[in-house]
C-alpha cells in the first residue's frame, strides 16, 4: 500500500452506525398525524354544532309562525256570532217603523178643505139682505187663516160657501170666492146704513143671479 508518510488516513462512513439516526420522513408523518387529528376532531364537533343550532332555529321559527297563525284564525271565527245577526234584524225592524212613522205624519199636516170647514146653513135664497165685509179669494195662500182673521174683525159675520146663492159670485177671473157676509134679514135701511158705515158690498139673496146693491 502506498501512503503518504505522516497523512492521516481519510475517513470513511461507518454504515454499520445509520440504523441508529432517526427516519426524518417517519419522524415528519408522524408529527403530522398527530396535529391533524385534534384538527379534523374540533371541525367534525364545529360541524355538528352548527347543524344543531341550524335545526334547533328551524323549528323554532315554524313554531312561532303556527303560533301566530292561531289567533287569527280564533278571532274570524268568534266575529261571527248569533248576537250581532239578531241585533241587524232588530235594527231594520226599528228603522222601518220610523219610516212608518213618518209617512203618517205626513198624511195628518194635509190641509182640509176650506169650504168644507165652514159653518154656512142657517141663511137661505129668500131675498134677505146682507153684507159682504170681507172676500176670500183663492192665491194659494192660508184660505182658512184669512177666515178666521176676517171674522175676528168682523164680529156677528159668518162664512158662506162659494156660490151658496146664485146672487154670489163663487169665482173670479177663475179663482174661487168665499164671502164673509153680516146678515140683516129683511132690514134694508139697517143694511144699508152698515154699508155706509162699515164699507163693503150690499147684496140681496136670491137665485136670479142679481148682482145689484139694494142701497
Amino acid at each position: 500500500m502506498n501512503n503518504t508518510p505522516n497523512q492521516p488516513p481519510l475517513h470513511t462512513h461507518d454504515e454499520s452506525a445509520d440504523w441508529l439516526l432517526p427516519d426524518t420522513k417517519k419522524v415528519a408523518a408522524y408529527a403530522y398525524r398527530r396535529t391533524a387529528i385534534p384538527i379534523v376532531i374540533v371541525t367534525v364537533v364545529i360541524t355538528l354544532l352548527v347543524v344543531a343550532v341550524g335545526v334547533i332555529t328551524f323549528f323554532t321559527m315554524n313554531s312561532s309562525e303556527t303560533s301566530a297563525a292561531a289567533p287569527t284564525s280564533t278571532s274570524t271565527t268568534e266575529s261571527i256570532s248569533p248576537t250581532q245577526l239578531t241585533e241587524t234584524t232588530t235594527v231594520t225592524a226599528t228603522q222601518t217603523t220610523s219610516t212608518a212613522v213618518e209617512v203618517t205624519t205626513t198624511v195628518t199636516t194635509e190641509a182640509a178643505n176650506p169650504a168644507e170647514s165652514q159653518n154656512t146653513g142657517g141663511i137661505a135664497c129668500d131675498g134677505r139682505g146682507v153684507l159682504i165685509v170681507h172676500s176670500v179669494v183663492d192665491y194659494g195662500q192660508d184660505i182658512d187663516a184669512e177666515t178666521q182673521s176676517a171674522l175676528a174683525k168682523y164680529p156677528g159675520a159668518r162664512a158662506l160657501s162659494p156660490g151658496a146663492c146664485s146672487s154670489l159670485r163663487a169665482q173670479v177671473d177663475g179663482r174661487t170666492i168665499w164671502p164673509i157676509v153680516i146678515d140683516y134679514g129683511f132690514d134694508t135701511s139697517a143694511l144699508c146704513a152698515a154699508a155706509r158705515q162699515l164699507g163693503g158690498n150690499p147684496r140681496t139673496l136670491n137665485n136670479a143671479s142679481d148682482f145689484t146693491s139694494p142701497c
